[in-house]
């Protein structure tokens, strides 16, 4: 945890890379940090809904099915 905090805090302040353009420099160093945030963010809630459904999965399945049931039944009393 405490990695992802340093890491977090490094990415916040906008230490990144700067690139250059042909017409001297062009400081895109914010647009790299969000874009960098971004894919990481990504990555973290596909790893967190993975575990998160583990955890969980049979769970859902059951209560899906058993509304996927109750539906039916109700669709075909009518």
């Amino acid at each position: 945890m405490k990695k992802v905090l340093i890491s977090g805090i490094i990415l916040f302040f906008g230490i990144s890379i700067r690139t250059y353009a042909s017409v001297g420099i062009a400081n895109d160093g914010v647009e790299f940090t969000f874009a960098l945030v971004g894919c990481l963010l990504v990555l973290a809630i596909a790893l967190q809904g993975i575990d998160y459904l583990r955890k969980n999965g049979r769970r859902i399945i059951h209560t899906m099915a058993g509304r996927l049931k109750m539906n039916l039944r109700h669709l075909v009393e009518r």
